[in-house]
């Protein structure tokens, strides 16, 4: 299957995707990396997100997530582990990149997870209580779809758009008829 050789195993055995997830979440257990040194002695409870940032729509579509999620906890299960894991999610590189030139900090990506997180434990309820196909979809979104559709504040202001590609511009020294030139 084309999702396991992507984000599980390729097909010379290496690790991939939540693979590589359960060795990162290793390391950190047995004594983290050298720029982590003494974390766990300032903090109870370490809180770790597994993410797994592609650039593929299709990578976003309702259900790989839970398929992930679900192979994920799989490869995890008998992991011993003091750490705090989150549940799988996978991120579009672009909505990374829209993050962070929107001037956003990793406290705010941490926010927009935990509502996603939210979201879909809410629409899980709904649907368990309702049996609706709307709260069935609902609780199969992706983070991709739910930040373009939910969790992003589109801006009032046309022209915010505009200034901040603009301005953008002018820190890259990039003229705007370069910009607007055909390659």
């Amino acid at each position: 299957m084309h999702i396991d050789l992507k984000f599980i195993k390729n097909q010379n055995d290496k690790a991939k995707g939540i693979n590589q997830l359960k060795k990162q979440i290793e390391i950190i257990n047995e004594k983290g990396f050298h720029f982590d040194e003494g974390i766990k002695d300032k903090h109870e409870t370490l809180l770790i997100y597994p993410i797994i940032v592609h650039q593929d729509f299709q990578f976003a579509m309702p259900g790989i997530t839970d398929y992930l999620k679900t192979e994920f906890n799989e490869v995890i299960k008998d992991l011993k582990s003091d750490v705090l894991i989150k549940p799988l999610i996978m991120v579009d590189l672009a909505i990374l990149f829209d993050i962070a030139f929107s001037g956003k900090d990793i406290n705010y990506f941490e926010s927009l997870i935990e509502k996603y997180e939210s979201y879909i434990s809410d629409n899980i309820s709904r649907f368990l209580n309702s049996g609706l196909q709307k709260h069935f979809l609902n609780s199969n979104v992706s983070f991709d779809q739910l930040y373009q559709t939910k969790l992003i504040k589109k801006s009032e202001n046309p022209n915010s758009t505009h200034d901040f590609l603009a301005d953008l511009l002018k820190k890259a020294e990039i003229s705007l008829e370069e910009f607007i030139k055909p390659l």
